[in-house]
């Protein structure tokens, strides 16, 4: 199993990019709002001359959306990295875009694909048994 991680930068697109994982049969998702560190500290450098003014320029509104998904094989990993990447434009090397990466994971319990596997186990046991 792997942890697929994208960083969407623009906000607008995260809903697109669930909707596409759904499609491909991707079971499920975390999405968090997420500041990238050079966004942060240049917000932490700039003193507004009236601190309320911070929230009315939305400085304070994270500014992107940071997408986990705990996925079955590399190949699904592979598919949806692509869909992703298609679905923000093509090419993630273009700034301001944001990143894609994965994590192999040993681990998971509990959420919906863990509880996947084990019914499909379970139905593959009881076809071998009642043949």
């Amino acid at each position: 199993m792997y942890v697929l991680v994208a960083v969407i930068n623009k906000k607008e697109m995260a809903r697109p990019v669930i909707k596409k994982l759904r499609g491909m049969g991707i079971r499920g998702a975390t999405v968090l709002e997420s500041t990238g560190a050079g966004r942060y500290t240049r917000r932490e450098n700039s003193v507004p001359l009236i601190g309320g003014l911070r929230y009315i320029d939305g400085a304070d509104i994270s500014h992107n959306v940071t997408l986990f998904s705990v996925i079955e094989t590399k190949e699904q990993v592979e598919k949806a990295a692509d869909a992703i990447e298609d679905l923000l434009g093509g090419d993630m090397s273009v700034p301001g875009t944001g990143i894609i990466f994965s994590v192999p994971v040993d681990l998971v319990r509990g959420g919906d694909l863990t509880s996947h596997i084990k019914a499909r186990g379970k139905r593959n046991r009881e076809k071998y048994v009642t043949e």
